[in-house]
C-alpha cells in the first residue's frame, strides 16, 4: 500500500545503512556514550556486603518475648443506645412527663410487666428504652415522650431535604421509637406544604368539542408540511 501511496511522486529510494543513518528514529535509539564501550559482555560480580543476606535472620538470644507476647479480644457488637440530639434536654425528666412511659417504667421496675412488655423494653440510666429485634439484630431505640415526637419528625424530614414518607419513616425507626410512629410520620408528611407544593401534578385540561359549522367552508383547515430532503442526489 505505500508503494501506492507514493506512485504519483519522482522519487528515488536508496538504502542507508542503520550504522551510517544517523538521523533515522532519534527518538527510539538509546545514545552510546563513550563509558559504553569499554564494557565488555563478561559477567561482573557485583560487590556485595556480606551482611545483605541476613536481613530476614532474627538473634534468639536478643530477643524478649514478653515484648511480643500481646493478646487482643474483640468485643462482640453490642447496640448502642441513641440520645436525642438536643443536649440541654434531661430525657430522665422528659420521659416523667409522658404517662404511658412512666406505667411501662414503673412496671419493669416492679416485675409487674407482662413478658412482652419484659423482652421489648429496658431501663438505661433511669431512661426507658425500647429492643428491636432482640433475636436476629438487636437495637436499642429511645423511647420518646410525646410532646418531643413533632421535633424529631421535623429534623429528619424538613432539615434533610423533605425525604418522603417511607424514607423519613425508615431514618427514624433505626434511632427512636414510639406507638404509632409510621401513622405521625405519614400525617406529618402529608400536610408538609413544602412537599405538597413539589409534588403538584400538571393535569390537562378536557379535551372540547368543536362547534357544528353554520355553513359551508365556514371554518376551514389547512395541514402543512415540509418536504424533508434527505438525498442530494436527488
Amino acid at each position: 500500500m505505500w508503494s501506492l501511496g507514493i506512485s504519483g511522486y519522482n522519487c528515488k529510494i536508496e538504502y542507508i545503512a542503520g550504522e551510517t543513518n544517523y538521523f533515522a528514529d532519534l527518538l527510539s535509539r538509546t545514545p552510546q556514550s563513550d563509558d559504553d564501550k569499554g564494557i565488555s559482555n563478561e559477567t561482573v560480580d557485583p560487590d556485595i556486603n556480606d551482611n545483605t543476606y541476613e536481613i530476614n535472620t532474627i538473634n534468639s538470644n536478643k530477643l524478649n518475648t514478653r515484648n511480643f507476647a500481646t493478646c487482643t479480644v474483640e468485643q462482640p457488637d453490642l447496640p448502642s443506645k441513641e440520645t436525642f440530639q438536643n443536649e440541654d434536654l434531661n430525657m430522665k425528666l422528659e420521659q416523667a412527663k409522658d404517662l404511658n412511659i412512666v406505667k411501662v417504667k414503673r412496671e419493669i421496675e416492679t416485675g409487674t410487666a407482662r413478658s412482652s412488655t419484659q423482652s421489648q423494653f429496658m431501663i438505661i440510666e433511669d431512661v426507658v428504652y425500647f429492643l428491636s429485634q432482640p433475636h436476629i439484630d438487636p437495637l436499642i431505640r429511645l423511647y420518646v415522650p410525646e410532646h418531643l415526637r413533632e421535633d424529631i419528625v421535623v429534623q429528619y424530614h424538613d432539615n434533610n431535604g423533605h425525604l418522603g414518607i417511607d424514607k423519613t419513616y425508615d431514618s427514624i425507626k433505626l434511632r427512636y421509637y414510639w406507638p404509632g410512629l409510621y401513622k405521625k410520620i405519614y400525617a406529618y408528611v402529608t400536610m408538609c406544604v413544602t412537599c405538597q407544593t413539589r409534588n403538584l401534578r400538571k393535569v390537562n385540561p378536557p379535551v372540547q368539542e368543536v362547534d357544528i359549522p353554520p355553513y359551508p367552508f365556514a371554518k376551514i383547515a389547512l395541514d402543512l408540511s415540509i418536504l424533508m430532503i434527505t438525498d442530494l442526489k436527488m
